[in-house]
């Protein structure tokens, strides 16, 4: 226990280190007439500070789970804390019934990460070691060094430049027309489109995000009057024939969702469509993607696909762009290769002659 100091004023402070914040080192005050009074102070808070951590190392990895839900229910969004529910039930076979205390030993909390290797991706292994850090600090017990796997580099197929029309040829008439389009010509992410009522289509032919409608902790779908991302909430201007499907949509909703089927169903039937056209059965996702590889094949500025598609930063928007067209990519390739071999071919023509 640090000692106490006097002060110009006659008072005694006693500063008592309680720890890091963002690296640097924090400290509380206690002030008191007396050095013994500015002592015992700082005493009672330091003894109070260890029974909350007893009292939280004891609780189980379980009850600790539930505990940091309920705390955060009114801040997270209802699909993290169906997340975290789901990596609750499912991914910490091993720790649910020990202590926290017990996790802070040297390979607990690894053990668990290995076994969970054989069947979960990098990226839901760091959503797991997520929560579990995040549970560590809430009851302030320390949280071990795990190691995980290296993070993949995941590709989707893109539709090509030439699928392109194939597959507005095939959308054309279906029921779900209007909901891929709006991913392919107008970058948005299933969730906006579920949340889309007649009041976001403007007389002028945008669409304008302002929520979402995501999985809920029930499983049902849950409104959020806000969008996934600061960069979310954007208008976006509609071709012609997006307009026409909109504004049609508009008419038999004028209230509630515009385009009430649930989102897996969209998918499933987007899929079953391009399948019956003999084309690959791409995704929703895989057609925000496509908008935004074309955008920038023709030269538009990162920043202007960012505001279109909703993404946040360079380095979110870099990650989408890896799954540029193959077909172009190859096509660069080739003419590399050609400048390469027109290299090579004159140096041996130069190495004959002489």
């Amino acid at each position: 226990m640090p000692k106490a100091k006097k002060l110009p004023s006659g008072n005694w402070r006693v500063q008592l280190y309680t720890g890091k914040v963002d690296g640097k080192r924090q400290y509380r005050s206690f002030t008191a007439p007396t050095k013994r009074a500015a002592e015992c102070l700082a005493a009672e808070y330091a003894a109070g500070k260890r029974m909350d951590r007893a009292q939280g190392s004891a609780l189980t990895l379980k009850e600790a789970i539930n505990a940091y839900i309920d705390l955060k229910s009114h801040i997270l969004s209802p699909s993290t804390l169906r997340g975290y529910q789901i990596i609750r039930d499912h991914a910490f076979p091993l720790l649910l019934a020990l202590p926290l205390s017990a996790l802070v030993e040297p390979g607990v909390i690894q053990r668990q990460m290995n076994q969970n290797a054989t069947h979960y991706r990098a990226k839901s292994l760091r959503n797991q070691l997520g929560l579990l850090s995040a549970v560590m600090a809430q009851n302030e017990c320390p949280m071990p060094r795990v190691s995980l796997l290296p993070r993949e580099k995941r590709q989707i197929p893109v539709p090509t430049l030439a699928e392109i029309p194939q597959i507005l040829r095939a959308l054309y008439g279906a029921a779900i027309e209007p909901q891929a389009l709006l991913a392919l010509t107008c970058s948005l992410r299933q969730s906006e489109i579920a949340a889309l009522t007649a009041k976001d289509i403007t007389a002028d032919g945008a669409v304008q995000i302002s929520g979402v409608r995501v999985r809920g902790p029930e499983g049902g779908l849950v409104y959020k009057p806000y969008p996934k991302s600061y960069a979310g909430a954007r208008s976006v201007s509609m071709p012609e024939r997006l307009r026409e499907l909109t504004h049609l949509a508009c008419s038999r909703h004028p209230d509630g969702w515009l385009f009430p089927m649930h989102p897996d169903d969209v998918r499933k039937s987007l899929k079953r469509t391009l399948s019956r056209a003999g084309m690959f059965p791409y995704s929703m996702h895989a057609l925000r993607h496509a908008f935004a590889a074309i955008l920038h094949q023709q030269g538009v500025p990162d920043k202007y696909v960012m505001e279109l598609g909703g993404w946040s930063s360079e380095s979110v928007l870099r990650r989408v762009y890896q799954y540029t067209f193959s077909d172009e990519v190859g096509k660069a390739k080739d003419h590399v290769n050609v400048f390469f071999d027109s290299m090579q071919h004159e140096m041996q023509h130069k190495n004959q002659k002489t």
